[in-house]
């Protein structure tokens, strides 16, 4: 078997899903810690899912955690946002909403959408960090740039309601609903136009509607 951490991370992941070899979860998941303690971010991020999931070990969300926390701090995006998932439902006990920002800061400094979404959300309510709706703006848009489209609603209602750092401002507010009820005609952003839309007079509505058009995601 090779001493290779990066090769025996890939035959971890082919004894996993039976890719070109008889499936051996068990043999896949041992690897995969071998892999892991390496050096290996993504076999730690691997080993964390199969202990999260129960795939050739039993199911333990502690370990798991331990797991992720270990490609965390490699800087491993889905590592982080994983752990400050398991951080915030408890799993270690009670949770620690400032621990959960380090880790979603970590995900987030990686390019993963979600974390950056759930941060500027953190960041408006003041949960585990001091309310500062300037930085939740900041970490919105990039939720927004990194092609959420969930982020648009949120983006969109915090510009309207504001808050700490940061007036209110309806024509933007106006400019992210239309813009989310475009990408999602169902959703939340048809609600969010209309009021953001009662709060602006008809040069901010035809202001609202140029940026909307002119905006386009980023790839």
């Amino acid at each position: 078997m090779s001493s290779d951490p990066v090769a025996q991370y890939a035959r971890a992941v082919a004894l996993l899903n039976g890719d070109g070899v008889a499936k051996d979860e068990r043999a896949g998941y041992e690897l995969m810690l071998e892999a892991a303690s390496a050096g290996v971010a993504e076999a730690a991020y691997e080993a964390a899912q199969c202990a999260r999931l129960g795939r050739g070990t039993e199911p333990d969300k502690k370990l798991a955690y331990g797991l992720y926390r270990v490609a965390a701090e490699q800087g491993h995006g889905p590592s982080a946002f994983s752990a400050a998932l398991l951080m915030g439902q408890g799993v270690l006990g009670k949770p620690d909403d400032a621990k959960v920002v380090e880790l979603y800061e970590i995900a987030a400094k990686a390019g993963h959408a979600p974390a950056a979404h759930n941060l500027g959300i953190m960041y408006a309510k003041g949960v585990g960090v001091k309310a500062d709706a300037a930085k939740s703006r900041d970490y919105l848009t990039r939720a927004v740039e990194l092609g959420l489209d969930q982020a648009l609603f949120s983006l969109g209602l915090l510009c309207l309601l504001g808050g700490e750092n940061l007036e209110p401002d309806p024509v933007e507010a106006l400019k992210w609903g239309l813009i989310s009820q475009s990408r999602d005609p169902g959703g939340p952003g048809r609600n969010l136009a209309e009021r953001a839309s009662a709060a602006c007079d008809g040069q901010g509505r035809a202001e609202a509607r140029r940026r909307s058009q002119a905006w386009s995601p980023r790839k």
